[in-house]
């Protein structure tokens, strides 16, 4: 098993004499027999965040109380922010607590004599890995432990998703109001990965192609959600602007009166009549209930049907008119909109202009000239400006032409509009699809947003610039959020994204969010509470002169002890009388090698190898009355790699605790 960061630990191996997985619960003193049972994961999304909640209970099947340790890795980019614990039927909340204050409450439940049958469970760590300490995991008995991680949610392509690496074994995974999906699946519906969609969100660049993907659709099917929260505490200031446009940032109007006014100048020659006559019924493809009139204008404005007539009608219309279109001298455009304009004032609602021009205008006509050929038409009109081209569909808008000036009160796109091929981009003309220029204040943060997709611009500063975008012709504001709620989000995402924090920052953000750090930790037990350590196990003969059974090395015949120490005199379980293994036998040629250099010379070398089972797990080496510091250092070097080298045998099976090894050099 490799190591993946989840929210979740995987069960692995107890301290039980079992194959060691790279995800395990372990006894931190006693060996017992634990495990975690019942894991369960539900999710749900709230306001940009994908919120984990993971429960499951440490069991401990064993006859004696012990402790255990858990380590969890994360996913990048989240933060652990709740933690409880259920013992004797009850929960108990976490608080949140200076690291060190909970250091220190932890070494007094493991220091001080038993007191009572309960314990403290808390999360400490920081990042991607954290570790889940419990103080009193009860004999044949459980506690329920529940945490709480928060996820920075990736919003495209109509969804928000978060990712969750796929473990061998995965937990209950529940996920409210959403799905789980396959991050193969999901970049099949997306046409793209998530890792390339979700780019810009922390964590995301990394996610594996295996992994799953939590789904929630987008909670509107039309409309846009910008908003901008702001958080300045001690030493830090945040700003986070979120953007998410549903699949539809707007329907399309409902049988709208819809005046076109074509551009029939010489300037423009047969085929650019031809791509404005393309273009208004890739229009209509879009707006199939339309009511339509054409006017034509060249030197003067004419209306080439003399009324308002059904959408499906105009591609016969227009070729019964077909002499109607020809190019003509002039360039009247002011006339073509005054005409439009008094159309559409006569109207019934929605209405819409969509004039046509190669803005070959003659110099007399201003801007000045074309905004007033437009007063009477009404303002809730929506008027386009279309510069056309024959190549293939598509919509540029362009809010620095003087034509966006023009038409801005009625809050349509100035644009280069292509009309061959499929029709489907100038939908952009029937409604709109993207916010462009997003800025704060005068950075652009995006260029482009379209519907379904969205964006988060996270960045410590206390700058209070406007937070704009244009929706067609018109500026949007973003929402600006300042509830508490909306401060701890940006605390949590702030924690998440930044890593070079100083400690005033960390602690500031830490308070708000409820979040460990590594400055804070969580810790879930009654601060009333007098911590007390494990009880006393009596561990000598009973009755049928039998040992307890358990992992690890026993205790002596007699009197009263802790798990993992050796005793004297002492069988292994159930009659059995055998020694402990020797690990000085096993050493004591490379331990001649590395002492070789010290000559005649009395020397005292003292190695301890600590195991779990079979395996060496750690090994010291102590050399004692060499006065040769550089000497003595290589010789203790040896002893460790000695150490390190070890393949124990089956003998050693039973047995988690440190073989101490001594060894001698001649007398003097």
């Amino acid at each position: 098993m490799r190591h993946r960061p989840w929210p979740l630990i995987a069960l692995g191996a107890s301290a039980l004499c079992r194959p060691v997985a790279a995800d395990v619960i372990r006894s931190d003193e006693r060996g017992a027999e634990l495990a975690i049972a019942q894991p369960r994961v539900t999710a749900e999304l709230g306001d940009g965040v994908a919120y984990l909640r993971v429960r499951y209970d440490v069991v401990n099947a064993s006859r004696f109380a012990d402790r255990a340790r858990v380590q969890l890795e994360l996913p990048t980019g989240a933060v652990v922010v709740g933690l409880r614990q259920r013992t004797g039927g009850a929960w108990i909340a976490g608080r949140l607590e200076a690291a060190e204050a909970v250091e220190a409450r932890l070494a007094a439940y493991v220091d001080a004599p038993f007191v009572a049958a309960r314990g403290a469970v808390a999360l400490t760590g920081a990042g991607a890995f954290h570790d889940l300490t419990l103080t009193y995991v009860p004999p044949r008995g459980r506690v329920g432990v529940e945490y709480e991680v928060v996820v920075p949610a990736c919003y495209a392509h109509g969804e928000w998703v978060a990712v969750v690496p796929r473990l061998e074994a995965d937990p209950a995974l529940a996920v409210a109001r959403g799905r789980v999906d396959d991050a193969a699946d999901v970049a099949k519906r997306w046409g793209e990965p998530v890792v390339d969609a979700c780019e810009h969100i922390v964590g995301y660049d990394t996610a594996d192609p295996a992994d799953h993907v939590l789904a929630w659709p987008a909670r509107a099917a039309t409309g846009l959600r910008l908003t901008d929260a702001r958080l300045t505490a001690p030493g830090v200031a945040v700003r986070d602007v979120e953007l998410a446009i549903a699949p539809r940032l707007a329907p399309p109007p409902v049988r709208p009166t819809v005046v076109f006014v074509l551009d029939a100048s010489k300037s423009q020659g047969a085929d650019g009549v031809a791509a404005q006559l393309a273009i208004v019924r890739g229009y209509l493809a879009h707006q199939p209930d339309a009511r339509v009139e054409v006017v034509v204008a060249r030197r003067a404005a004419t209306r080439l049907f003399g009324d308002v007539v059904p959408a499906a009608t105009v591609p016969a219309a227009l070729a019964a008119r077909a002499t109607a279109l020809t190019v003509g001298n002039g360039s009247h455009l002011e006339r073509g909109l005054a005409l439009a304009a008094d159309i559409l004032a006569a109207a019934p609602g929605p209405r819409r202009l969509v004039a046509f021009t190669d803005d070959r205008l003659r110099p007399a006509l201003t801007d000045d000239a074309l905004r007033a050929a437009l007063a009477r038409l009404p303002a809730d009109a929506i008027a386009h400006v279309v510069v056309p081209h024959a190549g293939a569909a598509e919509v540029w808008t362009d809010r620095d032409s003087h034509f966006a000036g023009v038409i801005a009160p009625w809050g349509g796109i100035a644009a280069t509009v292509g009309a061959a091929g499929d029709p489907a981009p100038l939908v952009e003309l029937v409604r709109p699809i993207a916010l462009r220029d997003v800025a704060v204040g005068d950075e652009v943060i995006a260029d482009e947003v379209r519907e379904g997709q969205g964006l988060r611009w996270l960045t410590q500063t206390d700058a209070a610039a406007p937070v704009t975008a244009w929706l067609w012709g018109r500026r949007v504001e973003a929402t600006t959020l300042a509830a508490p709620v909306d401060r701890i989000r940006v605390a949590r995402l702030a924690l998440a994204r930044f890593e070079e924090l100083d400690d005033a920052a960390v602690q500031a953000l830490a308070g708000l969010a409820h979040a460990t750090t590594r400055l804070t930790s969580l810790i879930a037990d009654q601060p009333s509470w007098t911590p007390g350590g494990l009880p006393e196990v009596e561990l000598g003969l009973r009755g049928g002169d039998s040992w307890s059974s358990m992992c690890g090395v026993p205790m002596g015949l007699g009197g009263v002890g802790r798990i993992g120490t050796i005793g004297h005199g002492g069988g292994t379980g159930s009659g059995d009388d055998r020694a402990p293994p020797d690990v000085r036998a096993l050493l004591a040629a490379r331990i001649a090698g590395c002492a070789a250099p010290l000559g005649p010379r009395p020397w005292r070398l003292a190695v301890d190898v600590s195991t779990t089972g079979v395996e060496v797990v750690d090994v010291a080496a102590t050399l004692a009355g060499v006065d040769d510091a550089a000497l003595a250092t290589r010789v203790e070097a040896c002893a460790i790699e000695a150490g390190w080298d070890l393949d124990l045998d089956a003998s050693f099976a039973r047995y988690t605790t440190t073989f101490p090894a001594a060894f001698a050099g001649p007398p003097p």
